[in-house]
This record gives C-alpha cells, sequence and structure tokens, in this order.
C-alpha cells in the first residue's frame, strides 16, 4: 500500500509539472529537459535492484540509454522509426538474454 501511495504521489507531481509549466515543456528546451528527466529516472529506477542488494548502475545505464536513444529518435526524427528503435532494443535484450539475467537477479 506505501508504494502504491508513493506512486500516486508521484503521478500528481508529474502531472501537476506538465500543466503549471505548460508553456515551457512548448518551447524549444522542453523536449531535451523531458529527455533528460527520463533518462535520469530510467537510469537510478532500474539501477535500484532491491532493498538489501548492491546498486547495479550498469544495468541502469543500459535500460536509461535505450529508451532515451528510442525517445531522441521519436522527437526528433520520426515516431514510427522511435517505435522500431524501442522495438529494435527489446529483441536485441531478448536475444542477448538480458532479460534473463536481470530476472535471475531480482
Amino acid at each position: 500500500m506505501k508504494h502504491l501511495a508513493l506512486r500516486f504521489l508521484f503521478s500528481c507531481v508529474g502531472i501537476a509539472a506538465g500543466i503549471y509549466f505548460r508553456d515551457f515543456w512548448r518551447s524549444d528546451l522542453g523536449p531535451p529537459t523531458f529527455i533528460f528527466v527520463v533518462f535520469l529516472s530510467t537510469t537510478l529506477v532500474m539501477s535500484w535492484q532491491g532493498k538489501g542488494r548492491p546498486w547495479s548502475p550498469i544495468s541502469g545505464l543500459i535500460f536509461g540509454l535505450a529508451i532515451t536513444i528510442a525517445m531522441i529518435i521519436t522527437f526528433f526524427i520520426n515516431h514510427y522509426a522511435g517505435m522500431a528503435t524501442l522495438v529494435l532494443f527489446a529483441a536485441l535484450a531478448h536475444k542477448t538474454g538480458l532479460w534473463q539475467r536481470w530476472a535471475d537477479k531480482l
């Protein structure tokens, strides 16, 4: 229940920031800032392996960079190319066994 309340709180803060800073997000600095925030949060979340376990910054960087590269392509090149890049990264992770190794650590 505690995690659900924490997720709800972060969602509300994100929605409020999106509404309050709408002019900023639509400016020229909005998409790069959004991509950086997503990269930073994804890397930190995926680096954490659980309570009492050591941090794994390499796995966090792998996931964070994959999502960031797909978002850069989506924002600045083409939506379909960004989706294809994300699918390509997911297939590459499946082929190399990254998903299985990551699941074994948990």
